[in-house]
């Protein structure tokens, strides 16, 4: 099992609601996990941030009353035939995470977690 975060890091941003997570779940085949569909799956991630970030019936759906929470990015990537057994960072090494299209003031950070299933 694979875990990609796009995390944001900017304390001024977080307030006191810390952050809210958008979660993007992507199946892959061990044939299908390749560099290409890792960066277009966290390049869409972004958007659907900053898009969230900016849209206000994604914050009257799922905000809170007093609550200022900066919104946060996870992908998680899930091999369903179970036969990926390369090195899943390499996939990550052509993803510039500068260039993600996040809001300004936003520094974005990539975090990879494995653990076997």
């Amino acid at each position: 099992m694979q875990v990609v975060a796009c995390r944001r890091r900017n304390p001024r941003r977080l307030g006191r609601g810390g952050c809210q997570v958008h979660c993007d779940l992507k199946s892959y085949a061990k044939g299908t996990i390749r560099p290409a569909s890792v960066k277009a799956a966290i390049e869409s991630l972004a958007k659907q941030v900053a898009c969230a970030e900016k849209s206000d019936s994604w914050r009257d759906f799922h905000g809170h009353d007093h609550v200022t929470a900066s919104i946060c990015g996870l992908l998680f990537v899930y091999n369903h035939d179970g036969e990926y057994e390369a090195d899943f960072q390499k996939n990550l090494i052509g993803i510039n995470p500068e260039s993600l299209q996040l809001p300004r003031g936003s520094k974005e950070t990539l975090h990879k977690s494995t653990s076997a299933t």
